[in-house]
């Protein structure tokens, strides 16, 4: 392994350019893999590369970069063309149909990968090292070509995004305005090869399918937007491509592509719980407010029921809990934010409701008598179904929603409590 001092001073500029290059123009790619549900298909080209490999040597009887990617082109777009075959006409499920190719490729790769260890070539031919990548035995000219590889495929996107974007979400629509949708799909996958087939120096056929998916998982945590999750997706692949290189080349003992791949896990996870809109801490924060929120709607409502039925003194908390208006675990909290509203007034030892918290419980149970009247008219539930279902529905607040449930059942808004 070579140390840090021997990668500063030769290598190291040369490693690190390939290396973003490589993840950049990947993770472009996995981002209309990952939107079209085809992530697994890349893992199953990465492997089934191994033999084009192995047959690039044969024929080429040396180490020829040139020779290897061309080989591992064909087999890797021979398992796409086979995946689709087995799919489409032999009616076998596409997970089957993956499982299958990647297994039968790899274990073909396996299998000539050790005869070409048996005839005494295999260590200079360092195709071992294709398994796991190996970014330190890039070179200048290496570097240029899978540059020029990654530049074609990165050309290629920016020239028909537009299209590819339409075939991601929407193929049926593409087909309708007169796009060629099943050149384009094919297309698509030649630039999923293409990326495979370049990537995979630096991180091995077996971690490949992780730089083509994890930078789109980790964009599409902070965007709904296309070309912003593209942006974000390369950001990524090229930082944890930086990254996991300086980790490697600083004398970790571990090859580079290992460490770009826990480098973008990191990335993704940071993402999935961080990300403002769609992670999971986001998330969490949001049903919580939701819950809260409904909490304290259904002890309001109850407080407008026990008013309605004159019942307007003082209750502890026991007697609340005993009208069914909240879980006793979730009734203190709630009466103590109401109070903090004006809401509600009181403490442990009795709550009586403001003026303010009548009118936003007679909001809410007319709200609730409102659906009951509606799913009433035009559903014909009956009438043990309705309140139940007016529960649920009790609690989408929306002005435009309510006054459009009361212009349908000519119904005045209602009245305030003086």
């Amino acid at each position: 392994m070579a140390t840090w001092t021997d990668w500063t001073t030769s290598q190291l500029p040369v490693v690190l350019a390939g290396v973003a290059v490589l993840a950049g123009a990947a993770a472009l790619v996995g981002c209309f893999a990952y939107l079209r549900h085809r992530s697994l298909a890349a893992d199953a080209v990465a492997h089934a590369l191994l033999p084009g490999l192995c047959v690039g040597y044969l024929l080429a009887g040396e180490r020829s970069l040139p020779a290897l990617l061309a080989g591992g082109f064909a087999t890797g777009w021979l398992a796409l063309v086979l995946h689709e075959r087995l799919t489409r006409r032999a009616g076998i499920r596409p997970d089957t149909s993956l499982a299958v190719l990647l297994s039968v490729f790899f274990g073909a790769g396996a299998l000539l990968l050790s005869r070409i260890q048996r005839l005494g070539t295999g260590t200079a031919a360092g195709l071992d090292h294709f398994l796991f990548g190996s970014a330190s035995t890039l070179v200048e000219g290496d570097v240029l070509l899978v540059t020029a590889l990654a530049a074609l495929v990165v050309a290629v996107l920016a020239v028909c995004w537009r299209a590819f974007w339409l075939v991601s979400f929407d193929p049926q629509y593409a087909q309708v305005i007169g796009l060629p949708v099943r050149w384009l799909e094919g297309v698509l996958a030649l630039l999923t090869v293409g990326a495979v087939v370049a990537g995979v120096q630096v991180v091995g056929v077996v971690l490949m399918a992780a730089l083509l998916a994890i930078p789109a998982v980790a964009a599409r945590s902070w965007t709904d937007r296309l070309g912003p999750m593209l942006g974000l997706a390369a950001a990524v692949a090229v930082a944890a491509g930086i990254g996991g290189t300086l980790i490697s080349a600083g004398g970790s003992g571990r090859p580079t592509g290992p460490w770009v791949v826990l480098v973008l896990a990191g990335a993704a996870l940071g993402s999935l719980l961080l990300a403002p809109g769609r992670g999971l801490l986001a998330r969490s924060l949001r049903q919580q407010a939701t819950a809260r929120r409904l909490q304290n709607e259904n002890v309001l409502k109850g407080f407008w029921i026990l008013h309605e039925r004159g019942e307007n003194r003082p209750l502890a908390e026991g007697e609340l809990a005993q009208r069914g208006l909240i879980r006793q675990r979730f009734l203190a909290a709630t009466l103590r934010r109401l109070r903090s509203r004006g809401w509600v007034a009181g403490d442990a030892k009795g709550w009586s409701v403001t003026s303010a918290g009548l009118t936003e419980g007679q909001r809410i149970a007319d709200r609730h008598r409102r659906w009951e009247r509606w799913m009433a008219r035009h559903l014909q539930l009956p009438d043990d179904h309705l309140h139940d279902a007016a529960e649920a529905l009790e609690h989408l607040s929306s002005s435009d929603l309510d006054d459009r449930l009361r212009r349908d059942l000519d119904e005045n808004p209602p009245s305030e409590i003086d």
